[in-house]
């Protein structure tokens, strides 16, 4: 913008929807960090933890079955 010139609506309309993709991706790298935080302390700590948590990161209806068990196979 220009020295002097006035914020139009369209402008803050448009600086807010920035503003508030920018927060949701914030939001949603926080989110993801902290289950994979979640997922590698279960998987080492309770295995019950482990799977609930890596429930959580892929979705409720996901089938994880086979990627736990390649977890575990692979890490262990």
């Amino acid at each position: 913008m220009k020295k002097g010139k006035t914020i139009s609506t369209s402008d803050l309309i448009s600086l807010d929807r920035t503003h508030n993709f920018i927060t949701l991706i914030w939001k949603s790298e926080q989110c993801l960090t902290k289950t994979m935080y979640d997922v590698s302390q279960a998987r080492f700590g309770h295995p019950g933890a482990f799977e609930a948590a890596l429930q959580k990161l892929r979705g409720k209806r996901t089938d994880i079955s086979d990627e736990a068990t390649g977890i575990k196979v692979w890490s262990a």
